[in-house]
């Protein structure tokens, strides 16, 4: 009787070391012909090469509107975000990290963003996002209560922190 329990116990630790590799993969897309982050990822994974030099500049490079990440940050009760970007994409370099800093001043937390990195053809069906579910990367969807408000694609209208505002703001 001991013998199962162990052998339960040890199947139940090699699924969630298995459950905790799953996230930040890094594998190489020929179609872009370098390494790319594809799958779910945590913020960790911006630390890493070949992502760390690019994610870094632009976080520490860009300064939010103070008034408006204080005005997020009162509306952020029950808001989750889908960030999908293609590590490959000149415009996700530029915008992911620049958003991840509004979510982290805003006091967003790591519960409430979701991040996929998706292959050249945005896709990657390990994370349920298929042909066609994001026309241009990155793109931030946002909902609130399981409902999508709204999304950001590729580029803001306005900035970043003015346009999540506008979303959340108008539900």
């Amino acid at each position: 009787m001991r013998m199962k329990h162990l052998v339960i116990v040890l199947f139940f630790v090699l699924g969630l070391a298995s459950c905790k590799q799953s996230k930040n993969n890094v594998v190489f897309d020929e179609n872009a012909d370098q390494m790319i982050l594809y799958g779910f990822a945590t913020p960790e994974a911006f630390q890493a090469d070949p992502f760390v030099k690019w994610y870094t500049a632009e976080y520490s490079n860009y300064t939010p509107q103070e008034d408006v990440v204080s005005a997020i940050a009162s509306l952020k009760e029950s808001v989750n975000v889908l960030v999908v970007l293609g590590t490959w994409c000149g415009d996700s370099k530029r915008e992911v990290p620049r958003f991840m800093k509004i979510m982290d001043d805003a006091g967003f937390s790591e519960k409430q963003i979701t991040i996929i990195g998706v292959n050249r053809f945005k896709i990657c069906p390990e994370a349920n996002i298929h042909q066609g579910d994001v026309q241009l990367v990155p793109t931030f969807i946002i909902s609130k209560n399981g409902k999508e408000l709204g999304r950001i694609e590729e580029t803001p209208l306005v900035t970043l922190e003015e346009d999540f505002l506008r979303i959340i703001g108008d539900e």
